[in-house]
């Protein structure tokens, strides 16, 4: 109970901190405009995307920020994006082929390719407001940023489990945005991402990290922190928020967090590396909990619960109303039990089982097929 206990302790902590944190993200303000734009590159890798990339180009060509150029690496698409994309209509659009394979390797052919100052990354299967550039750029003001993370959200709307995994993906946007706000930068999503093409090539962009297929978001991101520290901030503006899509069942869930959860092996991180063996043992010892419940102490297993609950809401609760995620308390209750378990499988599974991504098969030791 000692060592279950300490754990809880040490998680109440980290709460506090993230709720910390994420005020001071809310309240970190960008400078002011200096009266003109400056040239934008959105970056997007495809493969296979021929159901997706039409919205996003939409989106793209409705944003209010003008001076900008969009970028669509094809990577080895086996179905129709290329046409799509191609024949889209747009005159700051540009359809060029991936000169390796890879994410990685698309975007860096992207960046070279580039005519912006600024590179920002998305994904194919997002939707953007037509504020999103507008948000993003206001934090570029300041010269010492080097690089800029929006949230991403997941909408919940359709089905129980679509509101499972908008809860837990809000936790993870919150927990982004506090570390960074803290000065110790942790996540961010490559979904809504941006920094200056100059500091991609001063940190010699995915060096070091190119056999992970996954990543390239967090370890450019450490990459420029440890280059430029303090450069790193949380883009606050609600209107730049990017909405991505659900996964459609448990298998392709499982698959995306085990892709996820793979790459932290890799990292050049300490603090990383250390918050994650961190965030197991404490899910371990949520699971353990429950079985006190069963023993003498059983109202000292409950107390942990209970004040776990009101933590967790109290940070989600702010999240989610930033993101506009709505709230579902059958939810958030259920992944008292589900997140742990799910965690502790997730983290052991990514070490032994192969994953699926864009129609390929990865396995454990994350090189490409």
């Amino acid at each position: 109970m000692v060592v279950i206990t300490t754990f809880f302790i040490v998680y109440f902590i980290l709460l506090v901190i993230f709720l910390s944190g994420w005020k001071r993200a809310l309240q970190q303000a960008p400078p002011a405009a200096p009266g003109k734009e400056t040239m934008i590159s959105v970056i997007v890798p495809v493969r296979n995307e021929e159901s997706t990339i039409l919205n996003l180009l939409e989106d793209l060509s409705r944003q209010q920020y003008k001076k900008f150029e969009v970028i669509v690496v094809n990577d080895e698409s086996e179905d129709e994006t290329v046409w799509v994309a191609t024949h889209f209509g747009m005159n700051n659009l540009r359809v060029i082929n991936n000169k390796g394979k890879g994410k990685k390797t698309a975007i860096t052919s992207g960046v070279r390719r580039a005519k912006g100052s600024i590179i920002v990354t998305t994904d194919a299967d997002c939707s953007l407001t037509p504020e999103w550039l507008k948000g993003i750029h206001a934090h570029f003001h300041d010269p010492e940023v080097m690089m800029a993370f929006g949230a991403v959200r997941m909408p919940g709307e359709n089905n129980f489990f679509a509101s499972l995994q908008a809860l837990e993906f809000s936790s993870l946007a919150g927990s982004a945005a506090s570390t960074a706000a803290l000065g110790s930068p942790t996540l961010c999503n490559g979904a809504n991402l941006a920094f200056r093409k100059k500091v991609f090539f001063d940190v010699n962009g995915y060096d070091g990290n190119l056999q992970t297929p996954s990543g390239d978001d967090e370890f450019l991101m450490r990459k420029i922190a440890k280059l430029h520290k303090g450069s790193i901030r949380f883009i606050n503006d609600p209107y730049a928020v990017v909405t991505t899509r659900t996964q459609a069942d448990i298998q392709a869930f499982l698959s995306q967090r085990i892709r996820w959860a793979s790459k932290w092996r890799y990292n050049s991180s300490a603090l990383a590396k250390g918050l994650a063996v961190l965030v197991l043992l404490i899910q371990i010892s949520f699971i353990a909990n429950w079985f006190l419940i069963f023993t003498p102490v059983i109202l000292q297993s409950v107390f942990l619960v209970v004040i776990k609950i009101i933590l967790e809401a109290a940070f989600l609760l702010q999240v989610c109303r930033f993101l506009q995620t709505p709230w579902n308390w059958l939810a958030f209750l259920s992944l008292q039990i589900l997140y742990p378990l799910y965690v502790t499988m997730v983290g052991v599974g990514s070490f032994f089982v192969p994953f699926q991504w864009k129609n390929r098969v990865f396995r454990p030791d994350l090189r490409f097929p």
